[in-house]
């Protein structure tokens, strides 16, 4: 689903490269690098110099080891269970202004819940790769994330497409970076 949208995204800044002007809707794509060690993707769709964002936040490496196991239960082996651990992963809602043609600048909220992990071992190499394999759940506890963003926007003359890179805080990942692009049509 997700690559699917990406294509029609890519497909239609292929085909608006040929307008020569610059137009009122724009819509765009950018990924996010936190300090500490997460991913991002915000969709960013607007009008004028207004932009509303809806964004994923994970996790680079979330520490399971092996092959999930769905059919096993939470607490059935508990001799297999050798580490556990959990990971919040966000759905970021924002809102963006382009307060000058190179200059954007945003906020939003992350709404986070958190999924907790056991890794385990099985000594006869039944279940799993080699023995290893894990089990999660979600926990039901739930965080929220406020962040800032200010992007720079270089526009390319007469395409109609933007590249945008930036810097952004959030209360739970302090700093990243991000790059991305956006269109216009």
């Amino acid at each position: 689903m997700m690559k699917r949208f990406v294509r029609i995204l890519l497909v239609l800044s292929i085909f608006h490269c040929s307008s020569a002007s610059f137009a009122q809707v724009r819509f765009g794509l950018n990924s996010r690098f936190t300090n500490t060690k997460n991913f991002g993707l915000d969709f960013k769709l607007g009008y004028k110099s207004v932009l509303m964002n809806i964004g994923f936040t994970t996790p680079l490496k979330k520490g399971f080891v092996g092959t999930r196991m769905n059919n096993i239960g939470w607490n059935q082996f508990p001799e297999d269970h050798y580490s556990q651990g959990s990971y919040y992963e966000f759905t970021d809602l924002g809102l963006h202004y382009l307060i000058h043609k190179n200059l954007l600048i945003g906020a939003k909220v992350g709404f986070g819940n958190e999924t907790v992990f056991r890794n385990c071992y099985d000594r006869f190499e039944i279940l799993g790769n080699d023995g290893y394999y894990y089990k999660m759940r979600s926990s039901g506890n739930r965080k929220n994330n406020i962040g800032f963003d200010i992007d720079y926007v270089w526009n390319a003359p007469n395409s109609g497409i933007s590249v945008i890179a930036g810097i952004s805080w959030s209360t739970i990942y302090k700093s990243g970076i991000s790059v991305g692009y956006f269109v216009s049509f």
